[in-house]
C-alpha cells in the first residue's frame, strides 16, 4: 500500500507547484478549536465543508479538496474527495485508503481498497479494476504498474501492453532526442533501460538509474555516479559522489563532486563535454 505520509506529501507538492486556479476556485482547509477537527472553507471565509474531518488538504491546482476519517496515516484512515460546492465525487463511506488525483482532467481517479489500486471516473464506475499491489499515474494512455509481486505496464483498457516481469521500474520518461521514450526498470538489483515495446535498450547493469533527459541519465555503480546517453555510452565517468546542476547564462551546466575533494566541482555541459575544474574555497 502506498505510504500515505509520502502521499500526502506528494499531493501538497503537486497542488502547489501545478498550474493554480484562481482564488475563488479554490478550498481552504480549517481546524475547530472546539473539537480539533478539520474541514473547508472558501476564499470569502464560508464554510463549504463543516469541520468533522481528521485531515483535509489543500489542493491549488484543482477545484477539489481531500478529507478522512480516522486516525491520519495509519491503517483506519478512509478517504474522501470533495468539490467547490462540498460535493462528494467519492465519499469517505465508499471506504477508499487512498485517492489519487494525477489523472482527474482526464476523469479518471485513482483509488485503493484493501492495498489493492485501480481507477474509477468521477461517478465512481470501476475503469480499472483495484487488483494491482501499486499502480503509478496514466501518462500518454500507459501506467506502471505491479502484479504478484512485479511490475509492468498496462493500458486504460487494462490491456497488458509490457509484461509483469521487473522488480521496480520508473514511469516513462518524455520523448528525447531520438523520438522515442524509455523506462528504467530493475531486474535482480540491477537497473537497465527499456522501450515501449519492453525490449531493453541498455541492459540491466547499474545499482540505479534515474529516468533519461534530454538524451542523457545518471546512473549509479558501487556508490559512483556518472552519466550515460541513449546508446549506453558513458559521458561522465561514474566517478563522482554527487551530481547537481546549475543554470549559467541560460545554459544548464553540470555540477559533479568527490568527497575526498570537497573544495572542487567538476563542471561539464548537459552532453559530457568537460568544462573546468572549479575552486568553491
Amino acid at each position: 500500500m502506498k505510504n500515505k505520509i509520502t502521499f500526502t506529501i506528494f499531493l501538497l507538492t503537486v497542488c502547489l507547484f501545478a498550474c493554480a486556479q484562481g482564488e475563488d476556485d479554490r478550498l481552504y482547509p480549517f481546524r475547530s478549536p472546539v473539537t480539533g477537527k478539520v474541514g473547508y472553507m472558501n476564499s470569502e471565509d464560508k464554510i463549504i465543508v463543516p469541520a468533522i474531518y481528521s485531515a483535509a488538504i489543500k489542493c491549488n491546482f484543482l477545484p477539489l479538496g481531500i478529507v478522512s476519517i480516522g486516525e491520519p496515516n495509519t491503517e483506519e484512515e478512509r478517504v474522501g474527495l470533495v468539490n467547490l460546492k462540498g460535493e462528494f465525487i467519492l465519499d469517505v463511506k465508499l471506504g477508499y485508503e487512498f485517492i489519487g488525483v494525477g489523472n482527474y482532467e482526464d476523469g479518471l481517479l485513482m483509488v485503493a481498497k484493501n492495498n489493492k489500486y485501480g481507477y474509477v471516473d468521477l461517478q465512481n464506475k470501476v475503469k480499472i479494476p483495484l487488483v494491482y499491489e501499486d499502480l503509478e499515474m496514466f501518462i500518454d494512455g500507459i501506467a506502471a504498474a505491479k502484479k504478484n509481486g512485479k511490475y509492468g505496464f498496462v493500458d486504460l483498457k487494462e490491456n497488458v501492453v509490457i509484461d509483469f516481469k521487473f522488480d521496480h521500474v520508473n514511469s516513462f520518461s518524455g520523448v528525447q532526442k531520438d523520438g522515442q521514450e524509455y523506462a528504467a526498470v530493475e531486474v535482480n538489483k540491477k537497473w537497465g533501460f527499456i522501450n515501449k515495446k519492453g525490449q531493453f535498450i541498455i541492459p540491466p547493469t547499474y545499482d540505479y538509474a534515474r529516468n533519461f533527459n534530454n538524451g542523457t541519465v545518471e546512473v549509479r555503480n558501487k556508490g559512483k555516479v556518472g552519466k550515460i546517453d541513449i546508446a549506453g555510452k558513458i559521458i561522465i565517468p561514474l566517478s563522482y559522489d554527487y551530481l547537481d546542476e546549475e543554470e549559467v547564462s541560460g545554459e544548464t551546466i553540470i555540477k559533479a563532486r568527490i568527497d575526498a575533494q570537497p573544495q572542487y566541482e567538476f563542471l561539464y555541459h548537459t552532453d559530457g563535454r568537460f568544462i573546468k575544474k572549479r575552486k568553491m574555497y
